[in-house]
């Protein structure tokens, strides 16, 4: 496991960045990399509802997100690092409490609760709707790259408009797709 620690002022907070790599995924299970981002932090956990999750997350962090981010190789623009990234920051003496939190967040996250994933869903397609609405030019870039660049198109899959297709098609069929939904997260 490697680290990186910088000795930096920053006032007794505690920046904390952990990065996963997703080359390993499933080229099947890109989107739900994607998904699985957004449902973090709102579902339920093994020791906490979705909400008090949040309130401890509140409590004792200046926050927790997650996303994936692509690294592109700087001597090779076909190559690229797709990681999911975790980024939290909490004072020095909530350190350990954020890293419990993140821990689990992301080791006891419970993805059968088929009511709460509908909403998540719901509200992710809500979201990127609004986005689109307001940011359309964006989301348009980012499409035509992804016709010519491998990494534009893991971008797209996981938060762009053929992100929005697969949630837009999971909301739609959730009923018929809800086992593998779950399934998928776990993975």
């Amino acid at each position: 496991l490697e680290a990186v620690r910088h000795d930096i002022v920053t006032n007794g907070i505690g920046y904390v960045k952990l990065l996963f790599d997703l080359s390993c995924v499933p080229d099947s299970l890109t989107e739900f990399a994607g998904l699985l981002t957004n449902m973090l932090g709102n579902v339920d956990t093994e020791k906490y509802s979705y909400t008090a999750l949040t309130d401890e997350v509140n409590m004792y962090t200046g926050g927790i997100t997650t996303d994936i981010v692509i690294y592109n190789d700087g001597k090779d623009i076909e190559n690229y690092y797709p990681k999911f990234v975790v980024s939290a920051k909490a004072m020095y003496r909530n350190v350990p409490v954020l890293f419990e939190l993140v821990c689990e967040m992301l080791f006891a996250s419970r993805f059968d609760d088929g009511k709460r994933l509908k909403e998540v869903i719901d509200q992710i397609k809500s979201r990127l709707s609004m986005y689109f609405s307001s940011g359309g030019h964006s989301a348009a870039v980012m499409r035509a790259q992804s016709y010519y660049s491998e990494a534009a198109s893991y971008k797209d899959r996981t938060s762009g408009i053929a992100f929005y297709d697969f949630i837009k098609d999971l909301q739609e069929n959730f009923e018929a797709r809800k086992e593998e939904i779950t399934a998928s997260l776990y993975e």
